[in-house]
């Protein structure tokens, strides 16, 4: 039996954000100069799935499901031009318009 330290929550995190063999997903970082409430976030293109976590005490992290393409790297694009339209985006193009799940605990996008 091979011990590597994963708990069940790890395999299925790293499982539902694999790489698809066509595209790398992007992932990016957001300092704290930079962006007041995203941390960090990740797209999968084949997957179409954005995971984000947020800034605060609890650093919760949110997948978000079926998010299309243009909508998931338009995320991208807005952090690249402007990090203060970040939560912007986020309010008008994703917040309860996607299905989505909450992380059970936090978790650090790899």
């Amino acid at each position: 039996m091979i011990n590597n330290n994963k708990s069940d929550d790890d395999l299925v995190w790293e499982k539902l954000l694999s790489d698809t063999p066509e595209r790398k997903p992007i992932h990016r970082t957001f300092p704290d100069a930079r962006s007041s409430i995203i941390k960090e976030a990740k797209y999968d293109h084949g997957k179409q799935i954005l995971v984000i976590t947020f800034k605060g005490k609890k650093e919760e992290t949110y997948t978000y499901f079926q998010i299309p393409e243009d909508v998931g790297v338009g995320f991208f694009d807005v952090a690249e031009d402007d990090l203060k339209s970040l939560g912007k985006y986020f309010t008008s193009k994703i917040k309860n318009q996607y299905t989505f799940i909450k992380a059970a605990q936090k978790k650090t996008i790899e």
